[in-house]
């Protein structure tokens, strides 16, 4: 059996692909991956990044189900959506059911601290934070994440492994190799040579679980930039 906090912790974000109101002249992409437990293909996430002038929306669908001589063992679905403006999380609104749990996670800033309100923590942060997306490099400089799944924060640093030959679904790419230390030690991200994100890795009960992107569908990076 998988732990139920491991794919909260290692998916990252994905998108819904859909244009909030207002927005007719914003820039909106979306990027999809495939997602992977050892060699078996388990699950889809897509992350769709709208932009209006200094206004960003993060968009996020995640469905996962493992599943063993073909009945589902394990699902996995998450639904989340951020606010972001100068670089600082405004609004954080997702829930999570994670194998029949549910989850959830909202925040919202008030001056230089953030109030968040999840299904495993409960409290006031202060501070530029990123959150559990890692769709933009820029978080790696960033000390302090919070869980798209339950809102928990965590202290994290980044290690920086040089380039790799990373696999993707449209085949091998050269990539920066980030380790994640802290909360969240054993997660690795990797960004191209744009720093664009395409993929990640982390332990699932003994086995590895890893993010591949399956379509770019454009520059995530630059919209935050």
């Amino acid at each position: 059996m998988i732990d139920r906090r491991e794919f909260g912790l290692g998916l990252g974000a994905a998108g819904m692909g859909l244009m909030l109101p207002g927005m007719a002249h914003a820039q909106s992409r979306t990027r999809r991956f495939r997602i992977y437990r050892g060699d078996s293909d388990i699950g889809e996430q897509t992350i769709t990044v709208t932009r209006e002038g200094g206004s960003i929306e993060v968009a996020v669908d995640v469905d996962i189900a493992v599943r063993i001589l073909g009945i589902a063992a394990y699902r996995y679905t998450l639904q989340s959506r951020e606010t972001w403006e100068g670089g600082q999380l405004l609004r954080l609104d997702a829930e999570c059911n994670d194998d029949g749990t549910a989850e959830f996670a909202r925040a919202r800033r008030e001056g230089d601290t953030l109030d968040i309100e999840g299904s495993q923590f409960s409290g006031t942060v202060r501070g530029t934070l990123a959150t559990t997306t890692y769709w933009t490099p820029d978080f790696l400089q960033r000390s302090l994440w919070v869980s798209t799944q339950d809102g928990t924060p965590f202290d994290v640093g980044a290690r920086d492994n040089g380039m790799v030959d990373y696999p993707t679904e449209a085949g091998t790419v050269r990539a920066r190799h980030w380790s994640v230390t802290g909360d969240l030690a054993g997660l690795e991200l990797f960004y191209d040579e744009a720093g664009e994100w395409i993929g990640n890795r982390f332990d699932a009960e003994g086995e590895t679980a890893e993010y591949r992107v399956a379509e770019m569908g454009g520059a995530l990076a630059e919209l935050w930039s």
